[in-house]
This record gives C-alpha cells, structure tokens and sequence, in this order.
C-alpha cells in the first residue's frame, strides 16, 4: 500500500511522460532525427514550430530516449529499436496508444454513464490500418504460445472470429499442414487480412468471411472457432451469444476456444486485466475483462463440455471447451 504523498503524486503526474512519447511518436520525431540533428532541422522536416520541438525534444533526453550533444539530438539504444518504423521490433502500436489516450480523458463520464461517451468507430481508414498492422506485429509475438496451448488433432478446418490480419490463423496452419482457416471480420478488415496471408503464401488454405461477428452466419462445419481477444471487446450478453454461435457452428466433438485476459475471480489479476478493463469502459460500449468462471458459464451455457484452461502469457490464458459428440 501506498504511504507518501510522493508516491501518490507519481502517479497522478505519470501522464506527462506518456503523453510527451506519445506526442514525439505521432509527430515522427525519433524517425527524422536520423544519426542527429538540431531542433531546427526536425522542426523543418516534420513542420513544427522550432521552440516547442526543442523543448519536446529535451524531454525525450531526460526520459533516456534521445541524447543531446550540443545542439544536436540523438537517438538512443531503445529509441532506434522500438521507435523507428525500420526495425521488426518497432512498437507501430504506439500510434493507437495515442488516439486511446484521447479517449481515457473521458473516463469519469464513461463511469458515470457506464457505457463510452464518445465514438467508437474508427476515426480514419488510415487508423484501422494502423492498428491491423499494430495488432499484427503483436500476434506475431505470442503466436507460439497460443499454437502450443491447442491440441491441433482432429482439425481440418477453424473459424477465427475477428481474426484481423489472420496472424493466428497464420501461426495455426503454418504449424499443421493440414489445417484450412476462415477469417471472420469487418470488409475494410478482410482486405488486409488477404494481404497479410498471401505474404504467409497462404492464400489457398486461408479464407475470409466478411461481416460484424455479432451479425454475420457463422457457418457451419468448424473443428475449431477460436475467439482471440475479443470477449473484451463485448458485453456479457453479446459473449453469451457469441458462444451460442458458435455452438452452433462447430462439430461435434469440435472445440470453441477463448484467448484474453482471464481475471481471477476477485478481478484483481492480473493487474493489467485489471487497468485494461478501464480501457474497455472508455473504448467500447459494453467491453470489459472477464473471469474464467464467467467465460465457463457462457461456453456451458450454450452445451459445452470439458473446460480446459492454459496460462499462454503475462496477462492471457486459453480457455478451451469441447462440443459433446452427441
């Protein structure tokens, strides 16, 4: 527990150091700075006022970003790695961290009200894009673990449900030769879902099936509907649907699968399940975190059978539920 006054003000004030990353990361400043340049230089390339920028640009030196030798800064280690567009490892999820952070300022009246008072549509085809590729990169990361999580025998043909770039169902069938995907998920989605498989070079073996998840048929004849952090973004009573659906479209025998944050039943962890909660009640209409007792009620709810539950990170498990053969 906290006991200074100190400790109580970190807190409160930690909100300027992440706005003054996130402002340098929208304006481009780590990419144009290149191996060093004054704030003048920036300031031209980037179109900003040159008093300012150097002030922001100072900012970044005392957060050991960016170095500053004269008039000139420079990027340091973690800057070029995580903050330069170039590199595999570039943190391009920082761009949608930016919009969400605009949205947090609305927090009191979301808890007030219950629900988002803002938008929640995308704001720009450019963001959606953004954020495909920020999810993307992500997916990609902690693809393993979800593969290992899954029992894979038995599976001919999975249904990934708002599947965006299809990176899952790329790891999936990259992993077991015989599997075939469908991606479900929005049209402006779907298109770059075809882009990401036919980079995999998977565009034979994985399909796209377009519409709003809680709209859109199913289908039928899956061996596995996997629901890849998307509960979150859901009310309960949408997520009871969701697993009525997919009850429905599964096999016999077949396997519905839920990956998210899994809070425990006090929903105190994981504590980043616990804050990311507070992200859906700004973001979404009725999205929050859940525990695996409310998501094995859902999946028993809606007939299934033998819950399996499997940690495949810091803050995520999977949660897999069997379709009974008969």
């Amino acid at each position: 527990m906290l006991t200074t006054q100190k400790e109580v003000l970190d807190i409160a004030l930690a909100w300027q150091g992440s706005r003054a990353l996130l402002a340098a990361v929208e304006l481009n400043l780590f990419s144009t700075v290149g191996e060093g340049s004054t704030a003048a230089e920036i300031a031209e390339r980037v179109g900003t006022d040159t008093r300012c920028t150097e002030r922001l640009l100072n900012v970044m030196v005392t957060l050991d970003l960016m170095s500053k030798q004269g008039e000139v800064f420079i990027n340091g280690p973690a800057a070029s790695q995580y903050l330069v567009p170039d590199g595999n490892d570039y943190l391009s999820m920082l761009h949608h961290t930016a919009f969400t952070y605009r949205n947090w300022g609305a927090l009191d009246q979301a808890v007030r009200a219950g629900t988002s008072t803002i938008s929640t549509a995308w704001d720009s085809d450019e963001h959606r894009d953004a954020f495909i590729e920020a999810m993307h990169r992500r997916s990609r990361g902690d693809a393993e673990n979800l593969v290992n999580s899954l029992d894979l025998s038995g599976v001919d043909h999975l249904l990934d449900v708002g599947g965006g770039s299809g990176a899952y169902s790329i790891a999936l069938c990259q992993a077991n030769k015989g599997i075939k995907s469908t991606v479900l998920d929005l049209p402006g989605v779907t298109q770059l879902t075809r882009k990401y498989v036919a980079e995999a070079g998977l565009s034979e073996r994985i399909g796209t099936r377009e519409g709003s998840y809680l709209e859109t048929e199913f289908g039928a004849g899956y061996d596995l509907v996997l629901f890849s952090a998307i509960v979150h973004i859901n009310s309960e009573q949408e997520n009871q649907f969701l697993m009525h659906k997919a009850f429905e479209a599964v096999n016999p025998g077949g396997v519905i699968a839920v990956h998210d944050f899994i809070m425990s039943e006090d929903r105190l962890t994981p504590a980043k399940g616990a804050m990311f909660a507070l992200n859906m009640i700004v973001n979404t209409r009725g999205g929050d975190t859940y525990t695996k007792g409310e998501i094995s009620g859902w999946l028993m709810d809606a007939g299934c059978e033998t819950l399996h539950s499997t940690r495949t990170g810091e803050m995520t498990s999977m949660l897999t539920a069997r379709k009974p053969l008969a």
